[in-house]
């Protein structure tokens, strides 16, 4: 049995990389980043309030913080490898829920879920 904060013995350092890069480009890039981006479209399209809108940003930020907080102790339980896992998988399916649904309370939470899920990984 390995350490959890050390890389298998059999991992491919390029392998390591690319699950970092990957990991930080669904996480961050897509999840953080780009949402500034479609805000004013979904803001119109969804005829939310500028203080609705800024919500979805505010609970992302919130989901993120307590992310970062736990994140080593995640890490410690299961390992840097099964944490950016879950972390990357969190962050797709609460993107494919904030692409399938219209709903406010369902927008808040799965953008919730995108930030713990980003700072996982």
């Amino acid at each position: 049995m390995h350490a959890p904060d050390r890389p298998p013995p059999d991992a491919h350092p390029a392998r390591l990389i690319l699950t970092l890069s990957l990991a930080a480009t669904v996480g961050l890039g897509i999840g953080r980043f780009a949402y500034a981006l479609v805000l004013p479209d979904m803001r119109e399209d969804l005829g939310w309030s500028y203080s609705a809108a800024g919500f979805m940003n505010t609970i992302n930020a919130v989901g993120y913080l307590v992310g970062a907080l736990v994140a080593s102790r995640l890490i410690q339980r299961v390992g840097w490898a099964a944490a950016i896992r879950l972390g990357t998988l969190a962050c797709v399916a609460a993107l494919a829920t904030c692409a399938l649904t219209g709903n406010f309370v369902a927008l808040s939470l799965a953008r919730l879920v995108l930030g713990l899920g980003a700072a996982a990984g």
